[in-house]
């Protein structure tokens, strides 16, 4: 994000009066630093402990992968990388799991042994899960790891991730992830989009985001989608000028009015500036799906 054009400038209702909020990244939550691969290392030991780690981590953190999608952390293909991640599963630090429900598609998390070994390492794991049944819905297991390939894409130009349940706010409130931007500082939510989800849960999320901007939990919001034609759908109701609240009803799952008034996106200098919305498909044979 370019160090002023993207700043997000907030009128208060004081006359004359303007805040800035730049935000570096959320000081509370679990997060995952983005380490580079050391080119320096030269005996075929350390360069396996180096991998173990980055996929451990990334395990800790998303809670379970695919394999072509750990490779590409590890910036190799799955083919090349086939050998080192069975090396990985025979030694019980990672699990591979599969059902009916994802086409018997392989996918890997952690496993007690691999909890330790992070442990070990000094990592936060009370946030660990070594269950499958944890993981949700297969609908749930495909967003995340859209979002995963999503993120993995651009790993180079982030500091810093935390994933959407590692968040320390209402899970209402929360993106797929938080990034940090390595060359500003910036943190920026990131919201992966494989299906348009109906207009007032569209706007239910863009005003949250539009709120989680004024409280400072992030400078900017990046909307990545499968489909283009859904970009331009959302990009369309960005535009409008005025943004009706809604709200989820835990109970119900409705989408309804909040009765706060609606929200005029205008009324806040340069919060339209701090949204990008970009078509990016993700592969189909890093999610399975």
């Amino acid at each position: 994000m370019a160090a002023r054009s993207r700043l997000l400038t907030v009128r208060v209702r004081k006359p004359f009066l303007l805040w800035i909020f730049v935000v570096s990244h959320a000081k509370k939550e679990r997060l995952m630093i983005v380490e580079s691969r050391n080119p320096d290392l030269k005996y075929p030991r350390h360069v396996r402990e180096e991998k173990v780690m980055l996929v451990l981590d990334w395990l800790l953190e998303f809670r379970f992968s695919s394999i072509p999608i750990l490779a590409a952390r590890l910036g190799q293909t799955a083919v090349n990388a086939n050998r080192f991640f069975r090396g990985m599963l025979d030694d019980g630090l990672i699990q591979a799991f599969a059902n009916v429900h994802t086409k018997h598609y392989r996918y890997v998390m952690l496993t007690s042994a691999g909890v330790s070994y992070l442990e070990a390492e000094g990592r936060d794991v009370s946030k660990a899960v070594v269950r499958t049944a944890r993981l949700g819905r297969y609908s749930r297991i495909i967003h995340d790891l859209s979002v995963q390939a999503c993120l993995v894409r651009n790993l180079d130009e982030y500091s810093e991730v935390i994933y959407e349940r590692n968040l320390d706010y209402d899970s209402q409130e929360r993106p797929d992830a938080v990034v940090v931007s390595k060359k500003h500082g910036y943190s920026i939510a990131i919201e992966f989009e494989r299906w348009r989800k109906d207009r007032k849960r569209i706007l239910q999320v863009l005003v949250q985001h539009a709120d989680n901007l004024i409280k400072k939990r992030y400078s900017g919001v990046y909307y990545y989608f499968e489909h283009d034609a859904d970009r331009a759908h959302y990009q369309k109701i960005f535009n409008e000028p005025v943004w009706p609240a809604y709200k989820k009803q835990a109970k119900t799952g409705k989408v309804v009015k909040t009765g706060r008034g609606d929200f005029r996106p205008d009324e806040v200098q340069n919060l339209r500036r701090v949204f990008v919305f970009r078509h990016a498909p993700v592969k189909g044979d890093q999610i399975g799906g």
